[in-house]
């Protein structure tokens, strides 16, 4: 019996089966279909939330970021998340409603990075990182924490995409990469610890030699470039 969302690789079936792009497209929709229903269904806000939610609003009223008018204390710890609900405020959206679509939003696009990075590991095949997208979408802890109105979402979401572009090494990834690091302590002051990561991981790899490597590709590469010398070699001198 053949199954229309799979297709073999060869004739001998020596490699894993891949999915179709279609079918890839029906599992995410999948995920994020479950989690929706979980936020309808389960409407799992923490009161931790409102705190963020309070400051935002007085962002949006141009009262400054603070809990209470005139009191100008600093009661939060995700700087970023209550800046964007705060913008967000001041263009008429209803901020703890927002702040539920964008739990929701980025608890699916962390899914969908996660489906990103299994695929890259696993060198173009789509079955373990659907597996993977599937198994983070199922878990009861990721369902409780994406919808809590808190700033986990939006942090995990960020720590997922820094790291799928720093391990992607395209042509601007440094730059990137750097930028979203950048952000990450603005969301959670352990942020930190991913730059943290990345540095220890290149300064590694320039013990291991890459560095040198790199440097000798360049200097071959400068070589070929320059011209020829028209000139001839002086004359070997017999003593």
């Amino acid at each position: 019996m053949k199954c229309p969302l799979l297709r073999k690789t060869n004739q001998y079936y020596d490699v894993p089966l891949k999915i179709t792009p279609k079918a890839v497209v029906l599992v995410l929709l999948l995920c994020f279909a479950f989690l929706v229903l979980e936020t309808v269904i389960f409407e799992n806000t923490w009161d931790d939330a409102y705190i963020s939610y309070r400051y935002a609003e007085n962002f949006a009223e141009n009262k400054g970021l603070v809990y209470n008018e005139g009191e100008y204390v600093e009661g939060y710890t995700t700087f970023l998340w209550v800046f964007i609900l705060g913008l967000l405020g001041k263009l008429g959206f209803d901020i703890p409603s927002t702040g539920k679509i964008l739990c929701l939003l980025f608890g699916f696009g962390t899914v969908l990075i996660t489906y990103l990075i299994g695929r890259k590991l696993d060198k173009g095949y789509s079955t373990a990182a659907i597996l993977a997208a599937l198994l983070l979408t199922f878990r009861i802890d990721y369902g409780v924490h994406f919808q809590s109105g808190m700033e986990t979402s939006l942090h995990v979401f960020m720590l997922a995409l820094a790291f799928y572009s720093y391990m992607n090494r395209y042509k601007y990834s440094f730059l990137v990469t750097g930028f979203i690091a950048a952000l990450l302590p603005l969301i959670h002051p352990e942020g930190i610890l991913f730059s943290a990561a990345v540095i220890i991981n290149e300064l590694m790899q320039i013990k291991n030699g890459n560095l040198k490597k790199q440097f000798k590709n360049i200097r071959l590469k400068l070589r070929r470039r320059q011209p020829a010398s028209n000139s001839a070699p002086p004359p070997k001198v017999k003593h």
